[in-house]
């Protein structure tokens, strides 16, 4: 039985933010970053609840909340306002206008405002799904996003998720 999936959609302004945070927390480097940002913010109250238990004396130090802020910011800019600045450096073909995309036991065919482009299943190195997105990827650092409320049903998106597993090995 083959399988064919033609998805037309035009990404929203939120949608792109979040699928570019999404895609920020799927590589490993900003998983580390944020994992030491974590850290070092919950640290000074970590140090204190220790330190406490030993000697009911010590007193918490309201210098060590600079840490911590710094800390929140640095994660608030990363994944809050960074995600909206490259959203609005991104191309407009691809941002604002209707992509299309139809996927075959051959392979697939992009039409975007930038263009159009036809790749065998073998020019895709991975995917990865998320709650609201499928990130197909041509290239380590490219990918193409498809909302998963693009399909007309979730039985649609069970048997595109099935294509994709079945072609693009991971």
């Amino acid at each position: 039985m083959s399988a064919s999936f033609t998805v037309k959609f035009t990404l929203t302004r939120s949608e792109v933010v979040s699928s570019i945070r999404q895609s920020m927390l799927g590589r490993r480097a900003l998983l580390i970053v944020l994992t030491i940002l974590v850290y070092m913010a919950a640290y000074p109250f970590i140090s204190y609840a220790f330190k406490h238990s030993e000697d009911a004396q010590v007193v918490f130090r309201k210098e060590s909340l600079l840490l911590s802020g710094f800390c929140l910011a640095a994660i608030g800019y990363l994944f809050g306002v960074l995600p909206l600045l490259l959203s609005r450096r991104m191309s407009t073909a691809l941002r604002d206008q209707e992509q299309v995309f139809r996927f075959t036991d051959k392979g697939s065919e992009a039409t975007t405002g930038a263009g159009e482009a036809k790749f065998d299943w073998k020019a895709w190195v991975r995917y990865r799904e998320t709650g609201r997105f499928f990130f197909l990827y041509p290239g380590p650092n490219i990918s193409h996003v498809i909302p998963k409320r693009a399909f007309a049903s979730t039985e649609e998106v069970i048997a595109f998720r099935n294509l994709l597993k079945q072609k693009i090995k991971r």
